[in-house]
């Protein structure tokens, strides 16, 4: 069964760009504007400030395509591209308290696929222009410091990261990620450095979205060429299974996984949890 639960928020001054939620399901949120709103230009989210629920602070500056995650209650993760390029400035990457107060910054890359906070760890994960080049995924402490790439751990035991888009946390510092070109799913155990990979079915390559409840994995939104458009379907797979069945749809581009078999939506109103039983 597929549930929907929403939130709306309310009397925000600017445009919601990202939002995450802490354990309780408050919001944190990144609100800015679009650049090159008014012009036939490509038009990208500019985040200027950051938000725990009607508390709003600017950020220390303004990001292109920003993202928020919630460490805990009281404080948040913030990454995205700088919007002007500051050569005595490149932190990108910042931990900023319930309070407003800048607790760290650091820099990571920007080509940013997605980024899953764990329990003791930052997990940057990278499309691309980033991760052909260098490390697919990157392990950071709340400190900013980074610990270890993927590649770097596993060697050749490591599945090949072109581009990781799909990520989501399974539990404490335990993760889930499938990335292109083959799409395996990975169980990522961080603290013990420990993995496990499967083979998915061809069904669920490419999907943006990604959950795991007890064995099985739920995905969503993938591009399909036949419909020339996405394939807002959801997903289910028993893992080590050889098929995937479609169990329902959720028409929203904006959706990422959270644990325990939800996914979280930004919606025109606020948010909503979509939770699989």
């Amino acid at each position: 069964m597929i549930q929907e639960t929403e939130f709306k928020i309310e009397n925000l001054e600017r445009t919601l760009i990202d939002i995450d939620i802490t354990q309780s399901n408050s919001w944190v949120g990144i609100t800015g504007y679009l650049e090159n709103e008014h012009t036939r230009h490509p038009k990208f989210p500019i985040g200027s400030h950051i938000h725990f629920g009607d508390k709003s602070y600017p950020l220390p500056k303004e990001l292109r395509n920003p993202l928020v995650r919630s460490i805990n209650e009281n404080a948040a993760l913030v990454s995205g591209a700088s919007k002007q390029y500051d050569e005595n400035d490149n932190k990108n990457a910042w931990i900023i308290s319930s309070s407003g107060e800048l607790k760290t910054d650091f820099s990571i890359a920007s080509a940013v696929g997605d980024v899953v906070v764990t329990k003791d760890f930052v997990v940057v994960t990278y499309f691309d222009e980033s991760a052909c080049y260098g490390e697919g995924l990157e392990v950071y402490d709340f400190e900013g410091k980074l610990l270890f790439g993927y590649e770097e751990l596993f060697g050749k035991e490591s599945v090949e990261i072109y581009d990781c888009y799909a990520a989501a946390l399974v539990q404490e510092n335990q993760i889930i990620f499938c990335p292109y070109t083959e799409f395996p799913l990975v169980i990522f155990d961080i603290e013990t450095k420990t993995q496990e990979v499967w083979e998915t079915p061809a069904a669920v390559h490419g999907f943006h979205a990604i959950t795991k409840l007890a064995d099985k994995i739920y995905f969503h939104r993938t591009y399909n060429l036949e419909l020339e458009g996405y394939d807002f379907g959801i997903y289910e797979w028993q893992i080590g299974s050889e098929k995937a069945e479609r169990i329902g749809e959720y028409s929203n581009y904006f959706v990422r996984g959270l644990p325990n078999g939800r996914f979280l939506a930004q919606t025109d109103s606020g948010y909503a949890i979509i939770s699989l039983q």
